[in-house]
């Protein structure tokens, strides 16, 4: 290294005090909080944002272990996979004093900005289909970030879509309306009757989703067509590229109704497409392998 390297420059450095702030805005930097300690961190918060049994488990970094850069990029990341915050930001200090051992000695400040608690989204769109079947649907999500101060979302969506079928000749003018309504409960972390150790999910931590939906689907002139389903699963990163996601519980339902006699003849000339609309209670398990390369994806 060159002679003028800065000292400082090349000695290693060891973690003093951590400090998280989980609900951190600047507007409130003056203001004196509540601090706690848990598993030799210090949380500093009032009133309670983010319960701190919940959020230690994202924070990688120790009091007394040397500075690491990829440790600090891992907390970092794991921050901001828990939905919750817009901003993570980690500040080092160094401290006046040098340790015993001859090292530097840093103070670790975390900072937390959280994402609004509650959002409205509308999202509108113009579907096209091979059958000649195109229209508008509305889909209007309602989201609530932190619900149980643990990094809960409860996401709320409801669908309204039309259609109507363009071709010409027997089938114009019939149409479809189709009414959709889906509750999702996300937990960043793992919820099961039996312990599972996080260490194993070194990358990032699985997230328990839990979900239930209900859907109307009226094709005019034909038929009628309910369907319910329900999910419990688990998600997660192993690594830039691969995600897993485990569905243990899967269950579907559906059931036709006010078939007109059209439509019977058209079920009873085709023996497979009148299987598909069997009325039915499927329940099965889900496994799915995701990975993903820059401009390629399995």
């Amino acid at each position: 290294m060159k002679a003028e390297v800065p000292e400082k420059a090349i000695i290693p450095y060891r973690l003093g005090r951590i400090n998280i702030y989980p609900d951190y805005e600047l507007p409130k930097d003056s203001k004196i909080y509540d601090d706690e300690r848990y598993n030799s961190k210090t949380y500093i918060q009032d009133p309670i944002f983010f319960k701190t049994k919940y959020l230690d488990p994202f924070i990688t970094l120790e009091e007394g272990q040397l500075y690491n850069p990829i440790t600090s990029k891992n907390t970092a990341r794991r921050l901001s996979t828990i939905g919750a915050y817009k901003f993570v930001n980690i500040q080092y200090k160094e401290t006046d004093s040098l340790a015993q051992d001859g090292l530097g000695l840093l103070e670790a400040n975390i900072f937390l900005s959280p994402l609004n608690k509650r959002a409205l989204r509308a999202e509108l769109q113009a579907v096209t289909k091979s059958n000649n079947f195109a229209g508008p649907a509305l889909v209007i999500t309602y989201s609530n970030r932190n619900l149980f101060k643990g990094g809960e979302t409860l996401n709320i969506s409801t669908k309204v879509g039309y259609e109507t079928q363009i071709a010409s000749g027997n089938q114009a003018g019939l149409s479809s309306l189709e009414l959709g309504l889906k509750g999702e409960l996300i937990f960043p972390r793992v919820i099961s009757p039996f312990k599972i150790n996080t260490d194993f999910f070194e990358y990032s931590i699985p997230k328990t989703i839990t979900s239930i939906g209900f859907d109307y689907l009226n094709r005019s002139k034909l038929y009628t067509l309910l369907s319910a389903n329900a999910q419990f699963g688990y998600a997660w990163d192993a690594n830039r590229f691969v995600t897993h996601k485990i569905n243990p519980v899967t269950v579907n339902y559906t059931r036709l109704s006010n078939t007109t006699s059209a439509f019977q003849n058209i079920l009873n000339e085709n023996p497979f497409l009148k299987r598909s609309f069997d009325q039915e209670f499927i329940s099965r398990p889900y496994l799915l392998f995701h990975l993903q390369w820059p401009g390629r994806r399995w």
